[in-house]
């Protein structure tokens, strides 16, 4: 990701709860048409993972703990991490 698009993604989390779809929408919009349809990829895998959460152990915050550094390679706050895998569980 760019960095002002990492930045704006990071922002998500000081925003209120109601916010984070239609921002996470606007920051997905920035992307290039290949990277949405990366994400979108990704967003579907990690999907299918969770559905099995219960077989797998791997919920949320552990996919978040698993990806995040690969994806972004940055030190990020888990929380922000987090709310990206769980926003993937919507359609934008």
């Amino acid at each position: 990701l760019a960095k002002k698009i990492l930045f704006s993604f990071l922002k998500l989390a000081t925003f209120e709860e109601k916010d984070h779809i239609a921002a996470l929408n606007s920051i997905v919009a920035l992307l290039p048409v290949e990277n949405q349809w990366l994400l979108s990829l990704f967003c579907s895998y990690f999907s299918f993972i969770t559905q099995y959460e219960s077989k797998n152990l791997m919920n949320l915050d552990n996919l978040a703990i698993v990806f995040a550094p690969s994806i972004l390679r940055k030190k990020v706050i888990i929380y922000s991490v987090s709310f990206f895998f769980f926003s993937c569980q919507y359609n934008f």
